[in-house]
């Protein structure tokens, strides 16, 4: 696999994670609150989505730093 295939997989990886982020985001926000008590959400898969998502951007940006200091 090159490196130029490698960041395309990992530009993959990040879109679908920010998808579900987002549908994540969505789902709180149509959530409806008890009034006559609280109500738990639970953030710990959105939590997930954004390390990963933080995770692929440095993957990536690693990959393209060593492409352009190596010259690949």
């Amino acid at each position: 696999m090159t490196i130029d295939e490698l960041i395309d997989n990992f530009k993959g990886q990040q879109q679908m994670a920010q998808e579900e982020k987002d549908r994540l985001e969505e789902e709180f926000t149509n959530t409806k609150l008890n009034p006559y008590g609280i109500t738990t959400i639970d953030f710990s898969k959105r939590q997930e989505q954004v390390e990963l998502l933080l995770k692929l951007q440095g993957a990536i940006e690693g990959l393209e730093l060593a492409k352009v200091e190596c010259d690949l």
